[in-house]
């Protein structure tokens, strides 16, 4: 599990770089992170969380400034 986090994050980073974020390597962990629970949230409730989707995205894709 841990190789294949990293292994995604490091795929994601330089579109986390792409999008102006500082530190695109801890982004994508934290990334790769918040991925995962969402996934158990949707699994334990059975159920998908359009929310939780659409409040990761519009974390990511609001850069601090």
């Amino acid at each position: 599990m841990t190789a294949r986090n990293q292994l995604v994050a490091a795929a994601i980073a330089p579109d986390i770089e792409q999008l102006g974020w500082a530190d695109p390597p801890a982004v994508a962990h934290l990334v790769i992170a918040m991925v995962a629970e969402i996934a158990l949230t949707e699994l334990y409730s059975d159920a998908a969380r359009p929310d939780l989707r659409a409040a990761l995205t519009t974390l990511i894709e609001h850069t601090p400034t």
